[in-house]
């Protein structure tokens, strides 16, 4: 840009050199080399605290990585590398024979769930049936004890001979308090049999429960093995193949996906031309890769944090001997009649921002325009010679 506005000028004065046949002395060039300095300068630091420019540009979008949830062999790569996808359609798929095996043993546990649960339905029931049978035959044994001992106890209230010998009573107590254990017995196992039986979660008996989470578990593993495009957009780069080992590593995706969203444009400015920008701002856009346009939009946004004001928890202090000026990221929104352009994400960009509240400012905008637009022209010319 300086070097512009030096020919320029270096043009000019040789113009009015010639024209007005100025001669070449100690006074006239001085003076021209100090109005070039004095001048370009002045223009250079009006242009940069007003309408600040940076060549450090590029058009960024958002990726997603894909990363599998399953581990298994590809079996199946249908999609076409920068074609554009629908939202669920394949992108791949594993061999799905171990976790379909895993499902069809789950659902036969299901299935030995509930016939479990059916067991221990009749295992209930046998146990009342059994408390029953326990508690009829210890009334039995507790009304003979009863009579036996009632008349017994009456024969000696009365001063008669005892109707029953001593050792049939002892006996019939001694088969009442057996009768009695017994049932204590199957009344304990009867409520095991219940609680067994009535363990639930959510209503629903924990064996099968337990079968079911397995089952769930199994099917969803099932599903991973199809993976699906996210959103809308495309994957680039494709070099997954039918036989490689896809396994579920976040640092090392199968493949990237491209979603289908408007490229952004980021412009790194210097952290002395924050002043002077602000959202909204017009602002103008020329690309390398398309010489000698020039497009416009606005200042969209500006980074409110940088990567150099970032700390973390650790169990170290945190070190501030570096502080070097990091650039400041600036979203640019183009106009909407060019973001059909059909320009490969990632190509570096130059921007300009424009901020006119100022008299004559206006004016002077004019001139970084100017320089603006033979910039985009010299990338007709600059570049490797081939």
């Amino acid at each position: 840009m300086e070097l512009m506005l030096l020919l320029t000028y270096a043009a000019i004065a040789c113009v009015i050199f010639k024209i007005f046949r100025i001669p070449l002395n100690s006074f006239t060039v001085p003076t021209a080399i100090l109005g070039a300095v004095f001048m370009i300068g002045g223009l250079i630091i009006v242009m940069n605290y007003h309408h600040p420019f940076t060549n450090v540009a590029r058009t960024v979008t958002v990726t997603t990585p894909i990363v599998p949830l399953v581990n298994g062999r590809v079996i199946e790569v249908p999609i076409t590398p920068n074609t554009p996808l629908k939202q669920g359609d394949v992108l791949f798929k594993i061999d799905p024979t171990p976790y379909q095996a895993e499902v069809d043993e789950q659902e036969a546990n299901l299935a030995q769930a509930k016939k479990a649960v059916k067991i221990l339905q009749q295992e209930f029931a046998e146990t009342q049936a059994e408390v029953e049978n326990e508690r009829a035959e210890r009334d039995r044994a507790k009304d003979r004890y009863d009579r036996l001992a009632t008349a017994n106890e009456n024969a000696r209230t009365e001063g008669r001979a005892l109707p029953f010998p001593e050792a049939r009573v002892v006996e019939a107590r001694e088969t009442y308090e057996a009768a009695e254990a017994n049932l204590r017995v199957a009344t304990a196992d009867s409520q095991s049999a219940r609680l067994r039986l009535d363990s639930e979660i959510g209503g629903v008996n924990t064996v099968i429960a337990q079968a079911k989470a397995r089952l769930s578990a199994a099917k969803f593993d099932l599903e991973q093995t199809v993976m699906h495009a996210p959103t809308d957009g495309q994957v680039t780069q494709l070099l997954l193949r039918p036989g490689m080992i896809a396994v579920p590593m976040v640092l090392r995706p199968t493949m990237v996906f491209v979603h289908d969203e408007q490229t952004r444009l980021i412009g790194s400015f210097l952290q002395n031309s924050l002043k002077r920008i602000e959202p909204g701002n017009d602002a103008e856009v020329i690309f390398p890769s398309i010489p000698g346009r020039v497009f416009k939009g606005k200042v969209d946004f500006i980074q409110p944090v940088l990567a150099q004001g970032e700390i973390q928890a650790t169990g170290a202090l945190v070190g501030f001997g570096d502080v070097s000026q990091g650039r400041v990221p600036v979203g640019i929104l183009l106009d909407a009649g060019n973001r059909a352009l059909s320009l490969p994400t990632g190509v570096s960009a130059e921007v300009a921002v424009y901020n006119d509240d100022t008299f004559l400012i206006h004016e002077i905008s004019l001139l970084r325009r100017i320089l603006l637009r033979m910039t985009s022209w010299t990338h007709y010319v600059f570049g490797p010679i081939h």
